[in-house]
């Protein structure tokens, strides 16, 4: 889409570029959730299931600190007994479809906050004069808080 001036913007030009910003971050979130599915078995040692390897950080540091302290514990043990168990016939898959899916969403999230703030920021501060003279002329007891949420909404942030 050829970026117009925001001023001679219609409405359905607005919602164009309202939902090119969401197919924008959409597309975000597909492709990163596509490349998180493709190492996933990286994803799933490394980040979810690193904690049941007693050499995780957590458990060194807890067993220096009870071996300071000369307290029995168990995170100085060797291994950690845990089994980890597939309840339905997909469960696995679908345990890999949705930490897949949450993994995009979580890695695209700047991209995403930076799409709707982009768009936001686009859309309030070169707001059509004529419209905001017609929403002051409403009505006089509402005059002034449009007022005030008109100049709220207008004043680009720092």
């Amino acid at each position: 889409m050829a970026k117009k001036n925001l001023n001679e913007m219609s409405f359905l030009d607005h919602l164009e570029d309202l939902r090119w910003h969401l197919i924008r971050s959409t597309l975000a979130i597909v492709i990163v959730g596509t490349i998180a599915f493709i190492f996933s078995r990286t994803l799933f040692r490394l980040i979810i299931f690193a904690p049941l390897d007693m050499s995780f950080p957590t458990y060194r540091f807890l067993c220096k600190t009870a071996q300071f302290f000369d307290i029995d514990s168990t995170f100085c043990g060797e291994e950690l007994p845990m089994i980890i168990q597939s309840r339905t016939m997909a469960g696995q898959f679908s345990a890999d479809i949705w930490t897949s899916i949450t993994a995009g969403f979580v890695i695209a999230f700047p991209y995403v906050i930076y799409q709707f703030g982009n768009l936001l920021v686009l859309d309030y501060t070169t707001m059509n004069v004529n419209i905001l003279a017609d929403l002051l002329s409403l009505h006089p007891s509402y005059s002034l808080l449009v007022f005030f949420l008109v100049i709220m909404l207008s004043v680009p942030c720092p």
